[in-house]
Order: structure tokens, then sequence, then C-alpha cells
């Protein structure tokens, strides 16, 4: 058996374009199924997740997390990479609440969505480093 290549087209994708290849509902899919899987193993009630697209509307809510409207606005109101980019560095907090993000990223290093982790606990360097741990995950597949 032979694979036809003919119709093989060749073009440079941009950020736009790895974004609109991959559909929401498989992102969603493999993106539930990796943290609720994480979130399983540690075990801790407080812990809600959400899932956002690169400009800050929210694809996914875990049933454990509440409206987290601030972090969303705070993160599309990141005009570039960048700053977007530094929200990923150490846990925010706003409200009583801390949120950490960690990035989703294509083949081609461009983001396609923001796991995000929301704690009403004390900041905890190990649920970020848990946020970017499942963010590569998903990366991955």
């Amino acid at each position: 058996m032979s694979a036809d290549l003919s119709y093989l087209v060749s073009f440079q994708n941009t950020e736009e374009d790895v974004v609109e290849l991959i559909s929401s509902d498989l992102l969603v899919h493999f993106s539930n199924s990796s943290i609720e899987n994480c979130l399983v193993t540690i075990n801790d009630q407080s812990i809600g997740a959400l899932l956002m697209n690169p400009v800050g509307n929210i694809l996914w809510l875990s049933h454990k997390s509440i409206m987290p409207c601030t972090i969303t606005s705070q993160f599309s109101s990141c005009t570039t990479m960048e700053a977007k980019f530094r929200l990923f560095v150490e846990p925010i907090q706003q409200q009583d609440k801390f949120y950490y993000l960690a990035p989703i990223l294509g083949e081609n290093r461009s983001l396609i969505a923001v796991v995000v982790f929301v704690s009403d606990e004390a900041n905890s360097t190990i649920l970020l480093a848990l946020a970017h741990s499942v963010g590569r995950e998903i990366s991955e597949k």
C-alpha cells in the first residue's frame, strides 16, 4: 500500500493558523483528561482548573472552579506574547485566590491555550510546577 502525497500543500503556519487547525473540542478533550488525572493524584478538593484560549476566553471549567473573570481579563489585557509569558513565571494572587498559569504550545512553539489552576490555599510553587507539567503533557499530545 502506498500513500498519495500529490495533494500536500506547503504553507507557513502562523500562530492563528495553528490555533484554527486544532479543533477546540479535541483540545478540550485532551486537556480535560490530563487536568482531571493530575488533580486526582493530589486529592485536593479545593483546587479548580480551567482552560483558556490565547486571547483569554474560557474553553473549559472544572466543576470545582468558580468563574475566574479577573484572571481572564488580566491575561487578555496583555498585548504582547512576552507580557503573557511573564504571567507563567509565578503564582498570581487576586481576591484571596491564587492562580497558576501554564502554556500549552503548538509544534512551532506558538501559544494555543493556557492551563490555569485556582486555589484558595497559600502560594504554592508545587501547584505552579504541576500546572506547567500538565501544560507540557497536553502540548505533547
